[in-house]
């Protein structure tokens, strides 16, 4: 079972008794609920914390860090990560509230500029950042291949044009300013085209590369060369750029590469704030739902209980008339057997005494038996089985 919290309240859920105990209550590891805190920048008591509030002495308690951009207010803890279904919904509690941030885009974008300070043109790729060297390793290889290749063109190395070296390097650059405020960045194919930052718990999607249009799918992209263009992709991976720079006169992408790690990390917190909207709208939506599928439930069981009782009810006066039926057949063979019975004297041929009385007594049997307030009955009539 998965718990929802937010950062507030798992900061002071962590600060108000040991991890172990919370974890154990809420059936996840202790090493589970310490990653979930850290991932969400949430300290935890230090060693020695509880002992010391044990013998009677003062511990400091931290205030809450400030959220980092893209980071959710939102912690889930025991979600099964195979299980992609949402969050179940409770209709007891209360509705998110409206996310509310503690300083606009812009007062974030200043900080975060702040924060990365001048970003140094990369010379050359000797002291490349980590991914580029992956990238330049995988060359090399191609390299090796290519002089053994009977077909020399078809896996040549990727980067050795000027136009893919300046491209590396105003990545690596990128990078390296990305690195200062915690934003790693992976390249999702062997071209480094497709690129995607983390921006805490979201992505944000963008791609360098020249001007001119990329091949159709399949087909292998020629030497590109000219002006470059950085385009920052629209919220949660679209195909459309919602901010792009591009090489112009006098202005190249290196010295805007600033503006763009701003850009990319402003765009983070915009996805998570968006995010954020989605999710409450998406609660009271759900909310709203369910409420409703519960009412059209109420109304279907209701609808069903009415009909049975109605079943019932059919049944109980079918009985009472079955019943009714049954006294007026037994005081009709009353009435028979006392017709026989003054009719004795009158006929040819009459029963002797006791033949009369056996007949006598087995007709006012059957009228007994017959009769539902004799045989008790209908005490029963409105009884359901």
């Amino acid at each position: 079972m998965s718990h929802t919290f937010s950062r507030q309240q798992l900061f002071d859920l962590v600060w108000s008794e040991p991890t172990r105990t919370i974890a154990k209550r809420l059936g996840i590891s202790d090493v589970g609920l310490a990653k979930a805190c850290r991932r969400a920048d949430l300290l935890l008591p230090p060693r020695g914390y509880w002992a010391k509030l044990a013998a009677g002495k003062t511990a400091r308690r931290p205030e809450l860090p400030p959220r980092g951009p893209g980071m959710s207010d939102r912690i889930v803890l025991g979600q099964n990560r195979w299980n992609w279904a949402p969050d179940p919904i409770d209709l007891s509690t209360p509705d998110p509230p409206i996310p509310t941030f503690a300083e606009t885009l812009d007062e974030l974008a200043g900080r975060v500029r702040k924060q990365i300070g001048t970003v140094h043109r990369s010379r050359d790729l000797a002291a490349a950042h980590p991914r580029i060297l992956k990238l330049l390793t995988e060359d090399e290889l191609r390299r090796a291949r290519q002089t053994e290749s009977p077909y020399p063109t078809y896996d040549a190395p990727l980067f050795e044009t000027t136009f893919e070296k300046r491209r590396l390097r105003l990545l690596n650059s990128l990078m390296r300013a990305l690195d200062r405020v915690g934003v790693n960045l992976s390249i999702d194919d062997g071209e480094a085209r497709t690129l995607t930052a983390h921006v805490a718990d979201y992505r944000v999607s963008f791609t360098l590369d020249g001007v001119s249009k990329a091949p159709a799918n399949g087909t292998r992209r020629e030497a590109a060369s000219g002006p470059l263009r950085c385009q920052l992709m629209a919220l949660c991976g679209g195909t459309e750029p919602i901010e792009a720079w591009t090489d112009v006169e006098g202005q190249s992408l290196e010295t805007r590469l600033a503006d763009i790690a701003v850009a990319i990390v402003v765009h983070g917190e915009r996805v998570c704030g968006a995010s954020a909207l989605h999710y409450r709208e998406w609660v009271i939506k759900r909310k709203a739902e369910l409420a409703e599928e519960q009412r059209r439930k109420e109304e279907e069981r209701q609808r069903l209980e009415r009909q049975r009782l109605e079943r019932l009810e059919k049944a109980r006066v079918a009985r009472l008339l079955a019943q009714a039926m049954a006294l007026k057949e037994a005081q009709e063979i009353r009435a028979y057997v006392s017709a026989v019975r003054d009719m004795q004297a009158a006929l040819e041929d009459p029963l002797n005494e006791t033949e009369l009385q056996q007949w006598v007594d087995w007709a006012l049997t059957q009228a007994d038996r017959a009769d539902p307030v004799l045989n008790g009955s209908f005490r029963t009539v409105q009884h359901d089985d």
